[in-house]
């Protein structure tokens, strides 16, 4: 038995003239995908597949990067980039000396910084907008003669954008990892590895960069492969106000029920106060408060 999840997304706003669309989106490194094309209708976009294929990740990387508060799990992040990710520990868990007092051999800090975010999971969001919404796409741009069409955005994740705030995690994981680094690794004390350690300490998964695309190098190209394949940032890019992003860009994530018992982990209210069952929490609201019908806690 399959099931299918269903996505209304879109881009565009009513007040918006002329109009803004959310062309495709482009996921990478996410859990299972590591390199995906979405390309989105111009009403309604439909996910079909079976299950564990990929819908609700899809759907799950849109609301966690364009929601107000970021908030990532450290299975979020691809398998494939575990072991750089426990290579990158290994490092951090032998440093003698605290980083951020004295610093040294900033150029190995660099390169740790660059292995590190090429790690993360992040999404790029396309958009087509017509030379008269310039004001909108403003901070996308990256030619002087943009004249309307393509603008491109990526917004990663980042547990540290700096080598200041890098060297701060990795002493920080140090630390965590100096009572137990002698017990064997089969004794599971916390924390194993890095994915280990942001088990707990995920203040270091909410905090997302955005960055702007050159659209010659998109999806939207005349020259553009039909095989996604993400174009690399410039060594110098810096990041851009989010509030830009969500200006032009709502997630609306409606949770649902397969009527087996239990949500799946993802969509649960995160009071974690939802009845499980037949019906979602929001549905059983909303019979209490219209049609009159008693439930039982």
């Amino acid at each position: 038995m399959t099931t299918s999840d269903v996505a209304a997304i879109s881009a565009t706003d009513a007040s918006i003239q002329p109009p803004i669309k959310l062309v495709c989106v482009e996921v990478s490194k996410f859990r299972r995908l590591a390199n995906i094309r979405v390309d989105i209708d111009d009403a309604t976009t439909i996910l079909v597949g079976a299950n564990n294929s990929g819908k609700t990740s899809i759907l799950t990387v849109l609301r966690n990067f364009l929601a107000d508060s970021p908030s990532f799990r450290p299975f979020d992040l691809s398998l494939s980039q575990w072991r750089r990710l426990r290579a990158l520990g290994k490092a951090w868990e032998d440093l003698a000396d605290d980083p951020t007092v004295d610093i040294k051999d900033k150029g190995l800090w660099e390169g740790q910084l660059r292995e590190l975010l090429d790690c993360m999971p992040f999404v790029d969001l396309w958009f087509d907008a017509t030379e008269g919404a310039y004001h909108h796409v403003a901070p996308f741009i990256t030619s002087l003669k943009w004249n309307g069409g393509a603008v491109g955005v990526r917004l990663r994740l980042e547990p540290a954008s700096t080598v200041a705030t890098l060297q701060a995690l990795a002493w920080r994981y140090r630390e965590a990892r100096a009572p137990i680094r002698k017990m064997e690794s089969s004794g599971h004390a916390w924390p194993i590895d890095p994915l280990d350690y942001w088990l707990r300490q995920t203040g270091d998964l909410r905090k997302v960069a955005v960055y702007r695309l050159d659209p010659a190098k998109g999806p939207l190209a005349r020259s553009a492969s039909t095989h996604p394949q993400a174009q690399e940032l410039p060594p110098n890019a810096q990041p851009i106000d989010m509030a830009h992003v969500q200006a032009l860009i709502r997630v609306d994530f409606v949770p649902a029920q397969r009527g087996l018992g239990a949500e799946e982990d993802d969509v649960r209210s995160d009071s974690g106060t939802g009845r499980p069952g037949l019906f979602s929490s929001q549905l059983l609201k909303f019979a209490r408060q219209h049609l009159n019908i008693a439930t039982k806690g």
